[in-house]
């Protein structure tokens, strides 16, 4: 299992890549290889909260998703029972 965080400030209406990657590189072997029968889920958790309002509470919101991949069929299909907002 691999996890990556990122964490940063984000002004209202900029939007901003968090990281960029084909799904083929997160299966692959150690060696740089895959033999077409990898399967997997990628699970993806959004953090995030108004941390400069002026006198409320910071409200942490979450929003998070899950996709299964099969490289075999070539597909990646989204898992809709663990779709959560908050």
């Amino acid at each position: 299992m691999t996890v990556h965080n990122v964490n940063f400030f984000l002004g209202s209406d900029k939007p901003q890549t968090l990281r960029e990657f084909t799904i083929d590189d997160v299966f692959e072997k150690s060696d740089g290889t895959t033999n077409g029968t990898e399967t997997g889920a990628i699970f993806v958790r959004i953090r995030y909260a108004d941390v400069v309002s002026q006198g409320r509470a910071q409200d942490i919101r979450e929003t998070s998703f899950m996709y299964y991949y099969r490289a075999a069929a070539h597909s990646l299909d989204r898992i809709s029972a663990e779709n959560r907002y908050t």
